[in-house]
């Protein structure tokens, strides 16, 4: 168990189907949707200053955006960040709100708390992190954004995240600017093709929401 709240999952351990709805307490559902965390980890993103990652579209007509309005109660990253010359890079982190605008821009609605990804080891780590009222409307979408980490010598392109991998029909867009990506900033990303962000969401609704939740979906 991480200082943030993120814990760690075996190797062993299987995603669950893209899609799957868990049985829950009456009038609750948990759906997990986004990827299906099959593919390897092994691209990695670096760029020096805030960037936002987020699925565009994923293969054999998945969606990419939440299927439901309610919250995320869980979030599955594979991949890590990589260290240089034995000294680790800034690894902090936050998960996104998005909603989507006209010409393929979001509005960013909401930020998690900050985590941290493992640095180093496996390739293929698989780490659950669970972010606090992190809620979502039906057709909004999920975002993976780092601080850069930029560091003279060490780490002047940035952290490297690797926590992409090459699925074909998978589009994953980008934006990249410092201190553009906070709540109430619309982005207006590049989109890359045939490159997966390997996140998988768990989504609660019904009795899984809670209070605050209900109350920030009425409202937005």
């Amino acid at each position: 168990m991480c200082s943030n709240g993120a814990v760690r999952l075996p190797l062993t351990l299987l995603p669950l189907s893209v899609g799957a709805i868990l049985p829950t307490a009456a009038g609750a559902r948990v759906i997990t949707y986004g990827s299906t965390l099959r593919a390897a980890a092994t691209i990695a993103e670096t760029h020096p200053v805030d960037s936002a990652f987020w699925p565009v579209a994923a293969p054999h007509g998945r969606s990419v955006r939440a299927p439901r309005t309610g919250q995320i109660l869980a979030i599955r990253l594979k991949g890590t960040a990589l260290r240089h010359r034995g000294r680790d890079p800034v690894s902090e982190v936050h998960f996104q709100h998005l909603r989507p605008r006209s010409g393929g821009r979001v509005l960013v609605v909401q930020t998690s708390q900050p985590f941290d990804v493992p640095v180093g080891g496996a390739r293929n780590t698989i780490t659950t992190f669970r972010p606090e009222n992190l809620c979502v409307r039906r057709g909004d979408v999920i975002a993976f954004d780092d601080e850069g980490g930029f560091v003279p010598s060490l780490y002047p392109s940035g952290t490297p995240f690797r926590v992409f991998g090459r699925v074909p029909g998978a589009r994953t867009a980008r934006y990249t600017r410092g201190g553009g990506t906070l709540n109430g900033a619309t982005m207006a990303p590049r989109v890359r093709s045939r490159e997966e962000l390997l996140m998988q969401l768990r989504l609660g609704t019904g009795d899984r929401v809670s209070g605050a939740c209900r109350a920030f979906n009425a409202q937005r």
